[in-house]
Formats: C-alpha cells, structure tokens, sequence
C-alpha cells in the first residue's frame, strides 16, 4: 500500500495568508492532497460578495501552474450544503487593552456581535457567551431570547488583567469549548481578542481535538494592526471555520459577523479540484488560480509528492571517474540501475561526448522493461584518445519520468601554466631587427597568443597566435618605449579552473556542501547519499563515499578541521576523517530522517536535530549529552549562538536552548511558516532565519528585535548565510535566485 501524504489546510495558509477579499469572491485553499499523485486533489472553498458558496465553477475558470509548467484541470466537485443546527457561542476578549480607540475595541466588538444575533433565527438559535482576560468566564448561559442575548453583549466590559488565550478555549467548565459541550450537535465558537498571546504547537492540537470531538467549528477575529496569529489560523481552519485579522473599525467589524451569521446557517462544505501532475520533482511550487467575473484569485504554496509516487530510474552512482588511462587502452566502470517505485523500460542511452559507451547491459540490449525494484549491472567503457581530463553525460532515454544522468569523466588535469623565457626583461630591440620569442609549458597543439605593450600593460597589441610552437620570430615594429612588457597566453578553457565550472547540470542533485576550515577542501553530499571531496586550489577530484543509505540533508565541519558531521536521511549522523574520508563513529537513535548538524565554535559539541528531535553530543567523544523534543515541529535547522546556546528552527519559530540540558530559553516568533535555515553573524549577536513563507529575518539575539525583514524570494528560502565581515546576508530559495543584502541599509546587492 503506498503511503498517504496530505498537506495540512494550516500549513498551505500559513504560507499564503487568508485570501483577499475582493468585490466580487473570496478563493481559500485548505490543502493540497498528492497521496494518489499524478492525480492532485485541491480543496477550496469559494464564496461571492454576500458569503454564500460558489459551486457553479468548471475546469476552464482554474489555471494550475506547478514548478512553472502548466497542469490540466481534470475536474470539479462540489458536495451540497448541510443544514446546521444553530447553537453559537460568542467569545471575548476583555483585558484592558480591548478600551483602546475611539470607539473602543470593545464597543465595536458589541456591536458586531449584535449584527450577527440580529441575522439569526429565534427561537431556533440558542446563543451562549463566555469572557476571557487571564481566566475565563461565563457571562450568559444558553439562551433562545433574543432580547436577552442583545442585552447580555451591551453589558460587555472591559475591565480583565492579561490574556490566557488557552484558558479561554480550555479551562474547566468556563472555557468555551467546555461550555459549547454543554450543548448537543453541531456548535458555532466566534472567538474575539486584541490579544498577542501565543500558543504552543501541543496547544493548538488540543484546542482542536476538543473542538472536532465536540463538532464545534471555530471562527476567529483578531482586532490588532500588523499582526497574525499563526496558532488562531490553525484552530479555525482545522475546525472549519475561518480567521480574520487587522478588523480595525466598527464597520469592517460588522462585516465579519454578517459573513459568520451567513455561513452558520448552514454547513457550506469545501469543493475538490483534480488536476493531473507529472515531472520528477519531489517538492512542487504551485500556483491556483480562479478567475470569476473577470476578476482572478491566486493561491501559491508549496507541496511534496510521496516520494514513494515516483516512478524513477536510479544510479546506483551519479558520476563514474576513470581517472588517468592509457591512451587508446580501454577502461571499464560498473554502474548499477534499478527500478523504482515501478516498472520501467529502457529504450537507449546517449552521451555528449562519444569516447564513453555501454558495452555491456547485463542482460539483452535495449528495449527492455526492469520490474519495480528489479536492477541491472552495466560496463561503461572509455576509450581515450589521450590523457586529458574530458567529461561526459550519460542519459537514459526511458518511459519512467524521472531518470538520473550520470556525470563521466577520465583522464587528468594537465598544468596549462606557461613561461616565457624570452624575452626575459633588460633586452634593448632595434625597429626593424628580428626577435627571437621562446616559451614553453603550453600543452601540445595548443594556440599560444603572443601580445607586446609599450605603456606597461595598459594597452596590448597582439602579435600572432603560434599554434602548436614553442618560439616565434618577430620583426620589431617602429613603436620606440623604453616600458615595453611581453605577454604569451594560452586560451582560458585550458586553465584547470575552468574546466571545473564545466561539472554537467545534474550534478544538482547535490542537497548540501561545506568547505573545510582552512579552505582547501569543499565536499558535496547529494540525495542519494554520497559524499565527494573536492581540492579548492585546482578542482581535483579526491574520492567518494557512501556516506548514508538515505539522503544526506546538512554538513558541518568541526572548527579544527579534522572531521566533518553529515546529517543523514537514513536516521543517523556520520563522523568522518576529513583527511581519508574513513568513517570515525556513527550515532543512531534517531526516530526520523535527521535534518541537520553543528559544530560549537570551540568544537566541545554537535548538535543534530530532526523533525521532532534535538540532540547535543560531545564533539570529542560522540556520547550523547541530552535530547530533548522541540517546543513546535517540524525541526529542520540548528545552528550555535556562542557556546553556551543552541538555535533550532522550530516549525516557524526560532527556539534558542540552553547547551547544558536542552531547556528553552526563549523562542522568537515572526515566520509565518517553517523555518529551514539559521545563520548566526560572525560577530555572534545576530542570526539571520529563511522560511518556505519566502521570507529572511534578521534577529538581534540578545533582545529578539527584529532588524530587518526581507521578501525578495518568490518561494521558500533554503539557505541563509553572513558574509565574513557580517556585513551582507545571501540567501537562495526555490526560485533558483540567489539573493545578497546588506541588511544594516536594507538594501539589495545583488539578484
């Protein structure tokens, strides 16, 4: 059976917001089902101008964009309408602050409230209400009068001290989801608060278990300028309901409670959009669109596929090296593929450079099918006609749509430095006179361009291009200098540098990659687990590993160099000789795939986290000084602030924990969705955050202000990084941009 993934409706609208309101409908997208995949499911709900559900929508009125690339609209399906029984619950805020304003919050929170009494039907309503400030408490019990409802809410005050916004679902008898209970069926809960109050992941699940196991849908209202609560969203939209946020005046108040009064007259369920997928990428930018009227709402979040869904063709290496052959001797490599997720038939191979070729298939010849999970051993051969370095690409031409290219290469740098030996500086040249040029270290047959200058290099005149020699008789020109400087030159395509920016373009399976302390090594790890180890100065390859059996998510090398860290898919952190790539320990115990690794900048402590697990070890030893559960999940980053702090991003907050037992010394909110990396400055007193809600913020430690924000991405951002002098912030996202700021002036550098 394959696994089922959903999207939570939450995460879709932390990253996209609660849909604006236009004149004329309002488009929400509560999740994105891919668990049969190609086939998408959508639910969404789509309301006109008065509240009401719009069903009458057909396929053409969508456009579905996924990774850039349009996707066919299969289908829509709207259930009918369920009536409601009519048991409401009206929630509020009375601390202090709910007396700001002229009116006050509080006075137009009444007269909201009583906009929505007056929209419903008596006796058929009973209308419930409960207070909350720092406790929570039962103003009217159930009543069917109306009159004795209006008059209940005029007699609203504010008058509370704190907000408790747990205590105000949750707490014994008066907490309003316990009141609502006191009633049978279906329930309505519109919450109401000015409040900054948080809530923990654990929190919110709670709040919601209740509410469901209740049939209690919630509805909040937040009467706040330039704040979100990331915790209300979630209750609404898990109970079916719907939040609303920045009501700063009485009529957009009353707004709210007309559209809540309309919608709880009856349960107006969400409809499906199907479309059918494809490509092979696991993470998927998708973009819904609905166009009503001539006016167009637009969804964009961010979905994974099963990966258990992709039908894929898999090297068992994503790059065969030969190294140096003899010339015209051949040399043979072994390449394993499999088949998975799937059947897949493979037709033929083609390579960019023709000096490789399959010489043997392990079985019949192309066209041939391998059985989901069957694998098939090949021989690459190469065959060179000389010792320099030269690559190729390997691609499978199949019916699977997703197939690794495999990067070939044999043969060795050559050093494409070149002397000139004459002239070598003090020679005096007559007009008219021969001059002997001699050099030598250009490969052979290569074009060497000689070039002279009278004003010590300011200005160049070429002379010729010698192919293949290593002197050239010059006739000098009438151009007296007593400055006269000698170039020669071989084409930069030649110099090693070079040739190392020429790595084929699926090597971007490569998921992270470090450079050494010292600089003189860069390694690379990519989805299938493979670590490779690169010479900085000149691109030499140095060797490879199979570091981990899944994918390997974050390096971290220790402050000294000798060992790097890899955070594997595979459950477990690897330690490794960073000189001779042997393996030093291995530390298991991870419940799920483990999402990254740090160093302390003193190097007594690695730190490992995975989606629901923080782990400190001793960086000398590898044994295990704590674990704790972080404060919310996911958990995908983890960085030091100093020795003594460790910063975790925790779903879309940043947690710091203290080093000496994993205790939570302080969280900073802001993110509207999951934090995927943290940076510290180099001078350690801020850290920088990216987010899949396209955001970077940047952090003073010490007091939690936010410096600076930035929305220049147009998907999430995977990477975040502080230039050496602290001065710039750079940033990549699933955009394919990279992004450097100077984020003290807020200004963009770069894009």
């Amino acid at each position: 059976m394959k696994n089922r993934t959903i999207m939570p409706a939450v995460l879709l609208i932390l990253l996209l917001g609660s849909g604006t309101i236009s004149a004329q409908f309002t488009f929400t997208v509560n999740e994105i089902d891919a668990s049969s995949w190609p086939s998408v499911r959508v639910n969404f709900l789509a309301k006109d101008a008065s509240g009401q559900r719009i069903t009458s929508i057909q396929p053409g009125n969508f456009t579905v964009m996924e990774n850039g690339i349009a996707r066919p609209v299969t289908s829509i399906s709207c259930p009918p309408e369920i009536p409601r029984s009519l048991t409401v619950t009206l929630t509020f805020d009375i601390s202090s602050s709910m007396t700001a304003g002229n009116p006050t919050r509080i006075d137009y929170a009444k007269s909201a409230a009583k906009t929505l009494v007056n929209e419903l039907p008596f006796p058929q309503t009973h209308i419930g209400i409960t207070t909350f400030d720092d406790s929570s408490y039962i103003h009217l019990p159930f009543t069917n009068d109306k009159q004795n409802a209006l008059n209940s809410i005029d007699a609203l005050q504010a008058t509370g001290v704190g907000t408790d916004f747990l205590k105000a679902f949750l707490q014994d008898q008066a907490g309003a989801i316990p009141y609502s209970n006191t009633r049978t069926g279906n329930k309505t809960l519109v919450f109401l608060s000015d409040g900054y109050e948080t809530l923990t992941q654990q929190e919110v699940d709670r709040i919601v278990s209740d509410a469901r196991a209740g049939n209690i849908t919630i509805y909040t209202v937040l009467l706040v300028p330039y704040h979100y609560s990331i915790p209300l969203r979630q209750i609404a939209l898990r109970t079916g309901g719907r939040y609303f946020e920045e009501v700063l005046t009485e009529n957009r108040a009353k707004e709210v409670y007309r559209e809540i009064a309309r919608e709880i007259l009856s349960i107006q369920p969400p409809c499906d959009l199907y479309y059918l997928s494809g490509g092979c990428e696991e993470q998927r930018d998708a973009v819904i669109s609905l166009r009503l009227n001539g006016s167009t709402q637009t969804y964009r979040t961010v979905y994974s596929v099963p990966g258990d869904r992709l039908v894929r063709l898999a090297a068992g290496s994503l790059w065969l090296d030969y190294g140096w052959s003899m010339p015209t001797q051949p040399a043979n490599r072994l390449l394993r593929i499999t088949a998975q997720n799937g059947p897949v038939t493979v037709r033929g191979v083609s390579y960019s450079r023709p000096k490789f070729q399959v010489t043997n298939w392990g079985g019949s010849p192309p066209p041939f099918t391998l059985q989901e999970g069957k694998s098939r051993t090949l021989t690459v051969r190469f065959l060179p006609s000389d010792t320099n370095r030269v690559f190729s690409s390997l691609h499978f031409d199949t019916d699977a749509p997703c197939s690794n290219d495999v990067l070939l290469s044999g043969g060795v740098f050559h050093d494409a430095r070149i002397k000139l030996l004459q002239p070598n500086g003090g020679e005096v040249l007559y007009a008219g006179d021969w001059f002997d040029w001699h050099w030598q270290g250009a490969p052979p047959g290569e074009s060497v361009t000689l070039r002279y200058s009278t004003n010590t290099g300011s200005d160049w005149i070429t002379m010729t291009n010698a192919g293949g020699a290593v002197r050239y008789q010059w006739r000098v020109p009438s151009t007296p200098s007593s400055t006269c400087t000698g170039e020669a030159e071989v084409p930069p395509a030649r110099v090693p540098a070079n040739d190392v920016a020429m790595l084929p373009r699926h090597l971007l399976a490569v998921k992270s990659l470090a450079f050494s302390p010292d600089g003189e090594l860069l390694v690379t790890a990519d989805e299938q687990g493979l670590l490779r180890f690169w010479k900085t100065d000149d691109g030499t390859f140095l060797r490879e590993i199979q570091a981990h059996s899944g994918s390997i998510n974050g390096l971290a090398f220790s402050p000294d160099g000798s060992t790097l860290a890899t955070a594997g898919g595979d459950k477990t952190v690897g330690i490794w000789n960073s000189s001779n790539g042997n393996l030093v320990q291995r530390l298991a115990g991870f419940t799920e795939s483990v999402t990254d690794v740090a160093y302390s900048r003193d190097g007594k402590f690695l730190a490992a986290v995975n989606n629901r697990q923080v782990r400190l070890y001793l960086g000398a030893t590898g044994q295990l000084a704590w674990t704790v559960a972080p404060p919310r999940t996911p958990c995908r980053a983890v960085t030091f602030a100093g020795d003594r702090t460790i910063l975790a991003g925790t779903a879309e907050t940043v947690s710091a924990l203290d080093v000496d037992n994993g205790n939570l010394l302080r969280q900073y909110a802001g993110h509207s969705s999951v934090v995927n990396a943290i940076a510290v400055s180099p001078a350690g007193n801020m850290f920088a955050s990216a987010s899949s809600d396209g955001t970077v913020r940047v952090i003073n430690i010490s007091d939690g202000i936010l410096a600076r924000r930035y929305r220049g991405h147009t998907g999430p951002v995977n990477a975040v990084s502080f230039s050496p002098d602290g001065s710039l912030v750079c940033s990549a996202g699933n955009d394919g941009r990279v992004r450097v700021w100077r984020w003290k002036e807020g200004t963009t550098l770069w894009n």
